[in-house]
């Protein structure tokens, strides 16, 4: 029978084994990442190569557990304007085409110049107290089916900070890109793209309350009064006797007023809608039917 001494020795050795298995399984995944790190880096210089005089970047990885690549301190020039980007994450990418058929990737820290914006957009932002630096935030995700002629959008979000955000989601059916390069085809076919659904959601992160309050102190009313205002503007538009989707708006665009929150539009129909039907469609009243639009504020 083995004695009390033995086992605790073959323990001892167990612990002592798998702790040495674990630092070289580790140190083999440092040196394996190490290695992709340096061929991502390579792929990317060559990549850009031609465009080394518009883009460049700090460094790059490629974490071998999800497969996706980071991107760190990324400038990208046009016409002497330069934007920054803290991060660019590439989850996914699709090499084989110029316009992949899929993509899922982050933007984190994409700084912009308020004066590189339209002089419009500058002054009315520059007027509510925005400063010359802004940085945004986006995330694309999307994916094209050729065998069921079928477009994705998973989520497009973007977000400039302290202003205002947006998030939107598609399906698209009946529609060909198996020759993306053939734009005069896609043109002539657009009419007969099915809209299968969709979301679009605004969030506000700031400018709402910064617009509010420009004009409060312009015209000289509260915050409160020039929200009453805008909501009895939107109750004598649609009138005493809205449909239910209508309706819906209505309700969800007062609470988004009143609580300066985020509002989320969902279609409602049941079979695919031809688009170049609802471009047929003028009254923006009876797009919402068409569409059985659903609105919603939290």
């Amino acid at each position: 029978m083995e004695s009390t001494e033995n086992k605790k020795v073959q323990k001892s050795k167990t612990l002592i084994y798998g702790g040495i298995a674990v630092l070289l399984l580790a140190g083999g995944f440092t040196v394996a990442q190490t290695y992709v790190n340096g061929e991502t880096e390579k792929e990317l210089n060559e990549l850009i190569a031609e465009k080394s005089d518009r883009i460049s970047y700090e460094s790059a990885s490629r974490n071998m557990l999800t497969g996706s690549t980071r991107i760190n301190n990324l400038k990208l020039s046009n016409n002497g304007k330069i934007v920054k980007i803290d991060t660019f994450i590439i989850k996914s990418f699709d090499k084989k085409t110029d316009i992949p058929d899929h993509a899922d990737v982050e933007l984190k820290g994409i700084h912009l110049k308020l004066s590189d914006l339209r002089r419009k957009e500058s002054r009315i932002l520059s007027g509510l107290g925005y400063p010359e630096d802004l940085t945004a935030h986006a995330i694309i995700n999307y994916e094209y089916k050729q065998e069921d002629r079928a477009l994705l959008l998973k989520k497009f979000d973007l977000g400039v900070d302290d202003a205002f955000g947006v998030s939107l989601g598609f399906e698209l059916s009946n529609i060909d890109l198996s020759n993306k390069d053939d734009f005069a085809k896609l043109i002539m076919t657009w009419e007969g793209v099915k809209f299968n659904s969709a979301y679009f959601t605004v969030t506000n992160d700031g400018l709402m309350s910064r617009m509010i309050k420009k004009r409060s102190s312009d015209i000289n009313k509260t915050a409160e009064e020039i929200k009453k205002e805008v909501i009895a503007e939107i109750d004598q538009k649609l009138g005493a006797n809205p449909s239910e989707y209508e309706e819906s708006m209505r309700d969800a665009l007062k609470a988004f007023i009143q609580n300066e929150s985020s509002i989320t539009t969902k279609t409602g129909f049941e079979s695919p809608i031809r688009i170049g039907d609802i471009f047929k469609v003028r009254n923006p009243n009876k797009i919402i039917t068409l569409l059985k639009l659903d609105f919603s504020e939290k």
